[in-house]
């Protein structure tokens, strides 16, 4: 996943990260200049992940639509990496298919068991200059969403008519292929068949993948790019709120400590999901809640002698949940948790 950090002396700093959607955890890390494609980071980060010898996992990488190149595909694919990767409607393989079987996207049989979407999957083969790669295309229709998308594009007619009329919409917007000859200061006339075409595909979704994946498994499978999501909230919302520096080596030490705070961010979040008074952690505390409650507690030092201070019953059945049981039970215990750190 590739998102774009805040401004800063690296002005257009873009770092991507691989996180294991199994357990959470943040895997690596690299960062690039801002003009630097999407493709080009999965490249680069295949080099790295044959340097480690990655393939012999056997892991199947799940990225976006932003990473979709049929080339960098097929490469993967011939290096024996297994895939998911999100696809654009407008793609070939993907738009034969909707177009091909619309008919299937109504039918009862479609209608995926686990999920309110209907589904088509076929075999197709990715052809380029590196070669030819079977896989299997999944294509799903959510009818919730082909109508919100549609009436959204209706509101930004709407919305663009009202502004044509006031002189105050863009003349070069795309918007204007959807109506007839438009004239400065008379209403715009749609062209239906044209609108109706543009909403031909609103609602479906597609995959394309080189795994031996059903529909509705290709779907959890490519859910799980929400752990992705949520270790850049975590790592953007806790730890790294701006990379403002002024030398490469100080960027470099900013990133590898964000990297290791952000490994045991990311262990606690796991944790959070432990039993509490019979519900998860997390359902009484969020983890900003937890670095405050935890954080009031001292260790300190009186004529030779340690004492633990604003330590509660609570504090401690809280640390013992996490799975750190006997912490705050006493000073020594504290001073041996953090000789074992060492």
């Amino acid at each position: 996943m590739v998102r774009t950090l805040p401004k800063s002396t690296y002005r257009f700093l873009l770092t991507s990260l691989l996180v294991d959607a199994s357990s959470g955890s943040p895997v690596g890390y690299r960062y690039f200049s801002g003009n630097t494609y999407d493709v080009s980071t999965l490249e680069d980060f295949t080099n790295i992940w044959n340097a480690y010898s990655l393939v012999d996992q056997n892991p199947i990488i799940v990225v976006d639509r932003g990473y979709y190149s049929q080339e960098s595909l097929i490469k993967l694919g011939n290096l024996g990496y297994r895939f998911l990767a999100g696809a654009k409607t407008g793609y070939k393989l993907v738009k034969s298919i909707i177009e091909e079987k619309n008919s299937e996207f109504y039918e009862a049989s479609s209608l995926l068991e686990n999920a309110d979407f209907y589904g088509v999957q076929e075999d197709k083969t990715l052809e380029g200059k590196t070669g030819k790669l079977p896989v299997k295309v999944s294509v799903f229709r959510n009818p919730i969403e082909e109508i919100a998308a549609t009436r959204r594009f209706f509101k930004r007619l709407s919305k663009f008519e009202s502004e044509w009329i006031k002189g105050t919409a863009d003349k070069d917007d795309e918007l204007l292929n959807f109506y007839d000859e438009a004239k400065a200061g008379e209403p715009l006339q749609r062209n239906m068949v044209r609108i109706t075409e543009e909403c031909f595909f609103m609602g479906y979704f597609a995959f394309v993948s080189n795994a031996k994946a059903e529909l509705e498994e290709s779907l959890d499978i490519y859910k799980l790019r929400n752990e992705a999501e949520v270790v850049f909230k975590l790592m953007l919302g806790n730890l790294l709120r701006t990379t403002r520096v002024h030398s490469s080596q100080a960027l470099e030490g900013l990133l590898f400590t964000t990297f290791v705070a952000l490994s045991i961010l990311t262990n606690l979040r796991v944790r959070m999901k432990f039993d509490l008074n019979g519900q998860p952690i997390s359902s009484n505390f969020t983890i900003a809640e937890v670095f405050a409650r935890l954080k009031k507690i001292q260790l300190i030092e009186l004529e030779g002698k340690k004492y633990l201070i604003n330590v509660s019953a609570k504090d401690k059945k809280l640390v013992e949940a996490l799975g750190f049981a006997g912490l705050y039970d006493s000073p020594d215990a504290v001073l041996n948790a953090l000789t074992k750190f060492k």
